[in-house]
């Protein structure tokens, strides 16, 4: 809804995606921990509330051949 060109940010520590005001979602190079705030980007509510900071307790990947 806004702002593409904070769409995707990748760093030697950290990846996220969506930005402008918050991280839309961010995870450290780990995969371990995470953020999720308000972004320009998408105009989205965090994922958890008011909880914007979180441990990733498992993740699940898919991948198209």
């Amino acid at each position: 809804p806004g702002q593409e060109s904070l769409f995707i940010n990748n760093e030697r520590d950290s990846f996220s995606v969506g930005g402008g005001g918050g991280t839309g979602l961010g995870f450290d190079a780990d995969l371990h921990e995470c953020v999720s705030e308000r972004c320009n980007t998408f105009c989205n509510p965090p994922l958890f509330g008011e909880t914007t900071e979180f441990v990733i307790a498992d993740l699940e990947v898919i991948a198209f051949e």
